[in-house]
């Protein structure tokens, strides 16, 4: 399978270390994944719903699925109370797209991309990302990464294989709807900008998006809409609560799981 491509384009990344320096200057990143413990991967959203730098980091959101007592519907009552937002709605710039980050932005935008969710990110020396998947295999999920400081023993693992991709000025388009994680083996932090991306043009070879866009922004304005019709009682508030701190241990177990599967402890083990 070809899960990773490198497209046609370049970016100048003096100008975008730059506005890293820039941004550093907005406001501390957040890290995602925080209520689950983590601390190691997080940054600023150059999109997001709001307009805020802080909106848009979230996990976990296939919990919101009832697999067991209802299959295939979606809790929007636990949705509301997580704060979770439709990726489609995550297309404002925000206030850490600051210098040459905007034209990213706007660059994407008119090549048919239709960049959402778009994050400078980082990920702390000697750490790993959670191993995950953001959509299911027959669903489209793909994603650009733009690498501004990074060196070798920066790696991109999926069940298709790994790679590195170096800060040299080079676009990336690849797969998330597999199983993947990001590991930093190296003394230095790892920044990427990432986004949600959609080719709908065909100016790739493997990532062309055979689908019509407007049925996922038709889909993310049906979303607010039903998220803004519902109000939390205050026993379910109680019940979520409650219920927190299990599904905080369960996810844990279950990372624990899926690194074994893919005998990813075998790897070096991270702090």
């Amino acid at each position: 399978m070809e899960w990773i491509e490198q497209l046609p384009y370049g970016v100048d990344i003096k100008l975008l270390r730059e506005s890293l320096e820039e941004v550093k200057k907005v406001g501390p990143m957040v890290f995602q994944g925080s209520e689950f413990g983590y601390n190691n991967f997080g940054g600023w959203n150059l999109q997001s719903r709001s307009g805020d730098y802080r909106d848009g980091f979230q996990v976990g959101i296939e919990k919101c699925y009832r697999k067991y007592w209802k299959s295939g519907t979606f809790n929007y009552h636990l949705a509301k109370f997580l704060d979770y937002s439709h990726a489609f709605e995550h297309k404002n710039k925000t206030n850490a797209c600051v210098g040459a980050l905007g034209s990213v932005v706007d660059f994407l935008e008119s090549k048919g991309f239709y960049p959402r969710r778009m994050r400078l990110t980082c990920l702390k020396p000697h750490s790993k990302s959670i191993v995950h998947r953001d959509a299911p295999d027959e669903k489209y999920l793909a994603r650009i990464h733009i690498p501004l400081i990074t060196n070798e023993k920066c790696v991109h693992w999926t069940q298709h294989g790994e790679a590195h991709m170096p800060a040299d000025g080079s676009v990336y388009m690849l797969w998330v709807n597999c199983m993947h994680q990001i590991r930093n083996e190296s003394d230095e932090d790892r920044y990427h900008i990432i986004c949600d991306a959609y080719d709908t043009k065909g100016l790739t070879q493997h990532f062309k998006y055979g689908g019509d866009i407007n049925t996922l922004i038709d889909e993310a304005e049906t979303y607010r809409k039903k998220l803004d019709s519902i109000k939390i009682d205050i026993f379910r508030k109680m019940a979520y609560t409650i219920g927190r701190e299990f599904h905080v241990a369960k996810f844990k177990m279950e990372q624990k799981m899926i690194e074994a599967s893919y005998k990813l402890n075998d790897k070096p083990q991270y702090t």
